[in-house]
């Protein structure tokens, strides 16, 4: 069982921060994590590599971090990917693709949650 300290409770995926009477998250790894994503080399079409970028950008943009921890968070996955062999130039593209979609569609996703 984790415990918090520091009004912050490490659980799953991501940090629960306790600031100034607000929860807050960011995104969170045990020190045991390896960093091994799909390999860019491996024999798996293009769309899943794309896919596994863009299941990290979600992750950071719409369900974990804080707009204040976002800057750390893709340096993070930034210099995972480029540890996994991707090209910089396709991590910043589909990055940059994925941002747009959601600049874009913004107002859709608030009205989906807002219906739940």
């Amino acid at each position: 069982m984790e415990i918090g300290t520091n009004d912050r409770l490490n659980f799953l995926n991501f940090i629960i921060i306790i600031d100034n009477n607000l929860i807050i998250f960011d995104r969170f790894q045990k020190q045991t994590c390896s960093g091994k994503f799909l390999n860019f080399y491996s024999h798996h079409p293009l769309c899943q590599k794309r896919g596994v970028i863009i299941g990290a950008v979600d992750r950071v943009v719409i369900l974990l971090s804080h707009p204040s921890f976002q800057e750390k968070s893709f340096i993070d996955i930034i210099n995972t990917f480029i540890e996994n062999g991707y090209p910089l130039q396709f991590i910043f593209f589909t990055i940059n693709n994925r941002l747009n979609y959601h600049n874009n569609n913004s107002t859709q996703f608030l009205t989906y949650l807002i219906k739940i």
